[in-house]
């Protein structure tokens, strides 16, 4: 009798150690998501953000905001890692105002002026009326992008509420960083001497493509790199180098191929979305791509 009391006792005493440990290593997983979620990286997020609020200017440019058509008001920031697909058919990357709509207006020139004006009076709040695309992660942090029609855009790094960080206008044919914040420098002056122009749309470029090539062309999808990871299947890894070869041409292109062909490994050609120049994709080097 004393023998199986002495081994219950013994059968309990590892359970007590188990559970205690169990606790321990709950409570430290869930410590570690909660620092985890307070963080500003969203590198696993792609269709959140791929920018955090503390990024550089270029960095910014380079990151954000990629769409095909400027002029019916979505964002368009010209980068080596332009994407030619459309926000308004692509989830929008970016969207919405400082509320996160995806209401508002396309701000042009005279808003900026208007906004201008306020000086260093110039809230936040002033901005929520405008269509503009939220490049941050943070909850606490915007870093707003508004395209302005004649081919500007207007950064705003911001808190939630109150006088925002900065209110950069730039070209977007210029790099991140290259403009003035409007609250503090005369706009006319500023545009005086950085002229810029809307980007051609894409179809626009698709008209100019098919009038010089005499072909029947269509945009090329990039949603076969939308899985997150990147698949690796052959198609996606194609599409990866023909994006990536795209970037080598020097301006912002939209990427067009023949109408009802194989949607990879086809013909394919760019026309950039300042110069309307076309450029035609080589695949003999191996099938690498190469445009020229």
């Amino acid at each position: 009798m004393k023998k199986r009391i002495k081994d219950i006792q013994f059968f309990y005493k590892p359970s007590v150690v188990i559970i205690i440990v169990v606790v321990i290593f709950i409570t430290a997983v869930s410590v570690c998501f909660a620092i985890n979620r307070m963080g500003t990286d969203d590198r696993n997020y792609p269709m959140q953000s791929t920018t955090p609020f503390d990024s550089q200017p270029d960095e910014i440019i380079q990151q954000t905001v990629q769409t095909s058509d400027a002029r019916d008001g979505n964002i368009f920031v010209p980068s080596d890692k332009t994407f030619d697909t459309s926000i308004s058919n692509n989830t929008l990357n970016y969207l919405g105002n400082g509320s996160e709509s995806m209401s508002g207006k396309q701000m042009i020139l005279d808003d900026v002026r208007e906004l201008s004006a306020k000086g260093d009076a110039l809230l936040f709040e002033d901005l929520q009326p405008y269509f503009g695309g939220n490049a941050s992660s943070s909850i606490n942090h915007y870093l707003m992008c508004y395209y302005v029609e004649g081919g500007y855009r207007l950064i705003v790094r911001s808190g939630p509420s109150g006088k925002p960080d900065s209110v950069n206008l730039e070209s977007v044919w210029e790099p991140g960083g290259s403009g003035i914040d409007i609250r503090y420098h005369n706009v006319d002056e500023f545009l005086s001497v950085n002229q810029s122009q809307d980007p051609i749309t894409e179809e626009q470029a698709r008209d100019i493509a098919q009038t010089r090539l005499t072909a029947d062309l269509e945009p090329v999808s990039w949603f076969i790199l939308g899985d997150w990871p990147e698949s690796q299947d052959n198609d996606a890894v194609f599409a990866r180098a023909l994006l990536d070869s795209a970037d080598a041409i020097g301006e912002a292109c939209y990427v067009l191929c023949v109408k009802g062909t194989a949607e990879w490994g086809g013909q394919y050609y760019a026309v950039g979305k300042k110069s309307g120049d076309i450029y035609i994709c080589d695949l003999t080097d191996n099938g690498k791509p190469v445009w020229h």
